[in-house]
């Protein structure tokens, strides 16, 4: 079965109507989770990032985000890990990934083995030249 974790900006991509190509793009991928062909990894840098877009930028309440988020994780083959490693983060950010919060992301991609899904090109350029596993979703 394979495994991906999914940046940030697939969950948005998906939840909302900000770009209805990204958006069947990715719903490619929550539909294999029904068809146990995937896993899809969360973690907590990238919920609180879902979190504070959709409530900033889209300004949903905190009662309805709660409820995604909660109705979000219950869905099987979306698991959650528990994933912050420091020294990860600190040997590549900033030297390799500018981005503090895509080296948080990448950092857990090297720990887990897990490649990432994201539709962000320049996060995806900078996994390749560290070699970290991505799929750059067109």
């Amino acid at each position: 079965m394979k495994k991906y974790i999914l940046d940030t900006n697939c969950l948005i991509s998906f939840f909302t109507d900000r770009d209805l190509k990204q958006q069947k793009i990715i719903k490619e991928y929550f539909n294999k989770l029904s068809d146990y062909e995937c896993k899809l990894y969360l973690t907590g840098h990238i919920i609180s990032e879902f979190i504070y877009v959709l409530t900033k930028v889209y300004k949903i309440d905190n009662k309805k985000t709660s409820t995604l988020i909660k109705n979000l994780l219950k869905i099987s083959g979306i698991i959650f890990l528990e994933g912050y490693y420091p020294d990860i983060i600190l040997k590549i950010w900033p030297k390799n990934i500018i981005n503090y919060s895509d080296a948080v992301i990448g950092a857990v991609s090297i720990k887990e083995n897990i490649p990432i899904l994201t539709f962000d090109k320049e996060f995806s350029k900078k996994l390749n030249l560290i070699n970290v596993e991505n799929i750059f979703l067109k």
